[in-house]
């Protein structure tokens, strides 16, 4: 089996999705840069998730992808004179390279695209063990009970979250481009065939056919009892029901070159050439497009969105409802950062160039 092969690297900065990064070689990731997705079993595999660019990019670095990791660039509007947060300890060394970073069971977990491992950090103690998964870990997402880690151009690996222990790769089909999980399913998409296809977390095995989405489905995100897939190729949100996996409804258009896509409290956030778009998750209704300008990588979760600026290396924290900055930016923790998320008590950015976690408390703002 070869692991996914380093993805091509995507312009532009990194767009919020909650908790993803860039995608393996032909396909766009979660941040900004580029990276290489898992090999297959047999050969090459799945090329490097590229996180979050900010321009919000596309697939084949026509525009820099962004996989939404969560969302978010905003206006800065006059910030409050509180404190937005703080860096806690020192970094946490982690395996080379992290190329995705997720919370789930209790701990903070990253995908090492240079290793063949993940990190399962504890957040109490600052803390990582590194557990051996085999080929390329690219992306990872935390449900029931277990790290699904898409390792393979066309395979996927359950970790144990307590344990540790991995099972065999799951066979799902070539061309994986990107993983998400929800309703008691892993969710897998495949851009050159434009379609989605899900494994059942019990039976660890593909359920159903293949179910055809648009051109070149990229991002993903499970919200409302559904699944919302972004076609970058035909400019499309499409919703797949959490237990059929069908179609649900007619695909949303948009007149904008699509990115990442995360799902907060109801809303659901895409990112669209220079800005993110808002749309309600019920009515599919289409908001404003928040501008945002040199920020990467975006996080949101606990009523603030966070978004990492490189050049500045700071993290500004804004207020999920009115858009507004909440405190000062917090300085010296997002220049070599591909990914963040926001749970397990704070705000975790992984860094590639020092293969290291850093924990920022939130203040009370």
């Amino acid at each position: 089996r070869s692991p996914p092969a380093s993805p091509a690297a995507a312009p532009g900065p990194g767009a919020p999705a909650p908790g993803y990064g860039a995608a393996p070689a032909a396909h766009p990731g979660h941040g900004p840069g580029s990276g290489a997705a898992p090999p297959a079993r047999q050969g090459a595999g799945p090329a490097r998730k590229s996180r979050l660019p900010l321009v919000l990019a596309v697939a084949g670095g026509v525009l820099g992808l962004i996989v939404l990791v969560a969302v978010i660039a905003l206006v800065a509007g006059g910030g409050d004179s509180d404190v937005a947060g703080k860096i806690v300890g020192e970094p946490i060394p982690v395996g080379k390279e992290p190329y995705d970073i997720d919370v789930g069971e209790g701990f903070v977990w990253t995908a090492n695209l240079s290793t063949d491992t993940i990190s399962k950090i504890d957040p109490e103690k600052a803390t990582a063990e590194q557990i051996k998964v085999g080929g390329v870990p690219t992306e990872l997402a935390v449900d029931s009970g277990a790290v699904w880690v898409w390792n393979y151009s066309d395979a996927i690996t359950r970790v144990d979250a307590s344990s540790g222990k991995k099972g065999d790769p799951i066979d799902v089909g070539p061309n994986i481009d990107s993983i998400a999980v929800g309703g008691g399913y892993v969710w897998l998409s495949h851009s050159k065939d434009g379609t989605v296809t899900r494994v059942n977390m019990k039976t660890q095995k593909l359920e159903g056919a293949p179910v055809k989405v648009g051109r070149k489905p990229i991002s993903m995100a499970y919200g409302d009892r559904g699944l919302y897939v972004v076609n970058t190729g035909d400019k499309t949100i499409v919703k797949l029901d959490g237990t059929t996996g069908k179609s649900f409804g007619a695909p949303l258009e948009l007149n904008e070159e699509l990115g990442g896509i995360a799902v907060d409290d109801g809303v659901i956030y895409v990112g669209t050439t220079d800005d993110v778009t808002p749309i309600d998750e019920q009515s599919f209704t289409i908001g404003e497009p928040i501008p945002f300008k040199g920020g990467s990588i975006f996080a949101v979760g606990d009523g603030s969105m966070w978004i990492g600026y490189p050049l500045a290396n700071e993290v500004r924290r804004f207020s999920a409802e009115n858009r507004k900055e909440q405190g000062g930016p917090i300085k010296g923790v997002s220049k070599g950062a591909n990914d963040i998320v926001v749970g397990e008590g704070g705000l975790w950015v992984a860094n590639t160039k020092d293969n290291s976690v850093t924990k920022v408390e939130p203040g009370d703002v």
